[in-house]
């Protein structure tokens, strides 16, 4: 009967202790917070200033310099052409008005957990194809260069003609997703030579992968 008792009087306690908490504490301050219940993203989270490096899954295509969360320019990968820009967001829907195109671009915004931004482009004259962008750390947009895929071959073409005594015939390149441009040349007949480069866009430098020689295409 007493163990009884002193079960009735703990549970009694313990009520009146919890009773005693809710008025004490501020209830406002248990409430999710709005970031956490919006479906969109706060403004300066999604977008802000730095340099991107944006992907299509195959190559590399360009750089987004972002001078603040809603302004800065993009730099195409392939030639270097440039285009200001500005983008506005709604909730995950980032709306980009190009200096060049009349109408604006539309894309839906994911954030992986790498911090890697996913766009998929709406627009009919981008079928429907998605944009991986990833932050370079400590890359000042003011400040950020880098050599254009364009550039880099004719350094190399420059470079095989020096060697060979004459320019290639066949000239191919691609950037791929970490930014090294791979450059193939190829001259047939009877001097037949063929000689692939792979080349870091941003430093310029590489290697001559057929004579495992370096190579430096920054001056």
């Amino acid at each position: 009967m007493k163990s009884l008792f002193v079960k009735i009087i703990a549970f009694s306690l313990a009520a009146a202790l919890c009773l005693c908490l809710a008025s004490c504490v501020d209830l406002d301050s248990l409430k999710v917070s709005d970031s956490d219940i919006n479906t969109g993203f706060e403004p300066g989270t999604t977008f802000f200033r730095g340099v991107w490096a944006a992907d299509d899954g195959n190559q590399r295509i360009g750089y987004y310099l972002f001078a603040d969360e809603a302004n800065g320019k993009y730099v195409d990968a392939t030639n270097g052409t440039e285009l200001a820009f500005n983008v506005s967001l709604e909730q995950k829907t980032a709306l980009f008005h190009m200096n060049s195109f009349d109408e604006a671009r539309r894309a839906e915004v994911s954030i992986t957990d790498n911090g890697v931004r996913r766009l998929g482009w709406k627009n009919e004259d981008s079928n429907g194809g998605f944009e991986s962008w990833s932050l370079i750390v400590g890359a000042d947009p003011d400040t950020f260069t880098f050599f254009s895929a364009e550039t880099l071959t004719g350094k190399a073409r420059e470079l095989f003609q020096t060697e060979n005594g004459f320019f290639p015939e066949s000239v191919n390149y691609m950037v791929d997703v970490f930014g090294n441009v791979l450059i193939e040349l190829e001259r047939d007949g009877k001097n037949k030579v063929k000689y692939s480069y792979e080349v870091n866009s941003i430093t310029g430098k590489g290697k001559n992968i057929t004579t495992c020689e370096a190579v430096d295409f920054s001056q």
